[in-house]
C-alpha cells in the first residue's frame, strides 16, 4: 500500500488535504465557498470508476498515496 497507495479514494483525506488558492477579484477560497461546497458534493456523487479517473487527470496516477 505504501508504494502503489490506496485503491478506495478517501474523500475525506482529500479535503483535509486540499489547499485553496485565491479566487478571482483577491477573494479567498475555503470549504465554506458555496462552488467549493458544490465541487465535493459533485466528487461524492461520482462513480469509483469517475473518482479514480479525475484522480488520474489531477495526480497523473489513480491511487492517492496512502498517507
Amino acid at each position: 500500500m505504501w508504494v502503489c497507495g490506496k485503491t478506495e479514494v478517501d474523500l475525506e483525506l482529500l479535503m483535509k488535504n486540499t489547499k485553496y488558492a485565491e479566487a478571482p477579484a483577491g477573494k479567498q477560497w475555503n470549504e465554506n465557498t458555496p462552488v467549493i461546497k458544490y465541487f465535493w458534493e459533485f466528487l461524492s456523487s461520482i462513480s469509483h470508476e469517475d473518482k479514480l479517473n479525475f484522480i488520474k487527470f489531477c495526480w497523473g496516477q489513480e491511487r492517492l498515496p496512502a498517507n
